[in-house]
């Protein structure tokens, strides 16, 4: 057994930091976290931007990554007001707070206030929006056009692909709207058919998403529902 003060005093310091992230992430934050979004009031308009999180001290601040257009870091200054959502464990958690500190090393991030006041709000096991998405569908070497009539973190429901039945494997492709990102790549599993030729709609389940597919699945149906 090692007597606490024998470690350096920075290996005290980390690792009382980790205990008071972990103290956290009990309280306050369960993970995984699917998705980190700030909320910045820019003039009249809000101004929504994804981040990383990186963890936090309990009781004292926040930690995200400095959020970017591009390779261009969006101007912020201690003392700026935001909102940030979380979306962890179908749980959306919110809350207000204000850049505490903006440091640059070992890479842009930012410190924000510790919230006085947290809202956890439960998201549906699948949470559906309707879309009009076109994009295309992969089966058996060839692609075809496809409509995304509905969305889920989990699956979509899809017009079109005649040809396709249950236990078909397809890779899909489309962009969300206002995304301004590349086109997502799905890969999928059809669990479900109904009508027949043009009027055909097929059930499909996404298989082995990326996280950063599921990140941007997962802002864009947050705006949907809000």
């Amino acid at each position: 057994m090692h007597n606490w003060l024998e470690f350096p005093a920075r290996v005290r310091y980390v690792y009382h930091l980790q205990v008071k992230e972990n103290k956290m992430q009990e309280t306050l934050l369960p993970q995984p976290v699917e998705l980190a979004q700030i909320i910045l009031q820019s003039g009249p308009a809000e101004v929504r931007e994804r981040v990383h999180y990186i963890g936090a001290v309990d009781g004292q601040s926040v930690l995200v990554t400095h959020p970017a257009r591009g390779n261009q870091l969006i101007v912020l200054a201690r003392g700026d007001q935001l909102t940030v959502k979380l979306v962890s464990r179908r749980s959306l958690v919110s809350f207000h707070s204000s850049v505490s500190r903006v440091c640059s090393s070992p890479f842009p991030y930012l410190h924000l206030s510790w919230p006085r006041h947290v809202t956890r709000t439960p998201l549906r096991k699948h949470p559906r929006i309707n879309t009009n998405i076109a994009g295309t569908a992969e089966l058996n070497g060839r692609a075809a056009p496809v409509r995304v009539c509905n969305l889920s973190l989990d699956g979509a429901r899809l017009d079109a692909l005649s040809e396709a039945k249950p236990g078909d494997r397809l890779m899909l492709s489309f962009a969300l709207p206002g995304d301004g990102r590349p086109p997502l790549k799905l890969a999928a599993a059809v669990r479900n058919a109904a009508g027949r030729d043009e009027s055909k709609q097929l059930g499909v389940e996404f298989i082995d998403v990326s996280p950063e597919v599921r990140g941007a699945l997962a802002e864009f149906l947050l705006i949907q529902t809000e």
